[in-house]
């Protein structure tokens, strides 16, 4: 039987290079989010919370007690379990290692809260249509032996038409699901090949090989139905509304495109 569960990952006061948010509008950004969930799905997923600063976070735990499952594990800086983190990596490293710090620690959790599989989501931005993303996962975990789901652009449209972008080889970081046993077993040392300041090394270009690798495996599928939607603010230098008028019409051509070229990924 499949058992889901969500995991959000996150940073409130980050020590790595970057960043255009103070600790205390990050940690609203977070709350936001888990209010958005709160609202949306309520209890009818666990949702664990991974973070990794000396963030109180005391305040969630009475805030969401009767409005979501949630379990947060935190890996506080000066503690043991904060040891392996590099900040020199940028934020892939410590967001991969996270996980693999939070995957180990959930299976020590109690029975009724084993799950099967995880849908990973970067934790700071609200994904606006996760019903839809979570009804399309579990419809594609039904059908047989399925160990990861995520969502890659790999196109040559771009370079066909003159325009040199990053964005049309990639794989979205940003969330995916996968069998739980499977991850820890074959993935979850992944970060050792993310580092941020280095080229083809962040967490983007390691999904995007990961499908290379795989695309021809039928345990693995590589390319959503449904364009994923995020909320909240980008940490780049705009600082643009992800959900803003030209993002959602962007996302609507995006969902057309799925629909009616679905073997070309961009």
């Amino acid at each position: 039987m499949i058992k889901l569960a969500i995991i959000l990952t996150g940073t409130i006061s980050p020590s790595v290079k970057g960043g255009c948010f103070t600790s205390k509008e990050r940690f609203d950004m977070y709350s936001s989010t888990l209010d958005f969930y709160a609202h949306t799905i309520g209890k009818n997923y666990p949702i664990f919370f991974f973070e990794n600063s000396n963030a109180d976070l005391s305040i969630w735990k009475e805030k969401y007690k009767d409005t979501l499952d949630l379990t947060m594990l935190q890996f506080r800086p000066g503690t043991e379990e904060y040891i392996d983190f590099d900040n020199s990596k940028g934020k892939g490293y410590n967001e991969y290692l996270m996980i693999k710090k939070g995957l180990l620690k959930m299976a020590n959790t109690p029975p009724n809260q084993q799950v099967t599989h995880f849908l990973k989501i970067t934790g700071r931005y609200p994904m606006l249509n996760i019903k839809r993303i979570l009804a399309e996962g579990k419809q594609k975990l039904s059908k047989g032996n399925t160990v990861f789901i995520g969502d890659i652009k790999d196109t040559c449209v771009y370079k066909l038409i003159g325009r040199k972008t990053l964005s049309s080889n990639w794989g979205d970081s940003r969330f995916f699901i996968a069998e739980i046993n499977y991850y820890r077993n074959k993935m979850i040392d992944c970060y050792q090949e993310m580092n941020d300041y280095e080229e083809s090394r962040w967490a983007e270009h390691y999904f995007l090989r990961l499908s290379r690798q795989f695309r021809h495996d039928n345990r693995f599928q590589f390319r959503f139905k449904t364009q994923v939607r995020f909320g909240g603010v980008s940490g780049t230098s705009t600082m643009a509304s992800y959900d803003s008028k030209a993002n959602r019409i962007k996302a609507s051509v995006r969902q057309l495109g799925r629909i009616l070229f679905p073997n070309i990924w961009f």
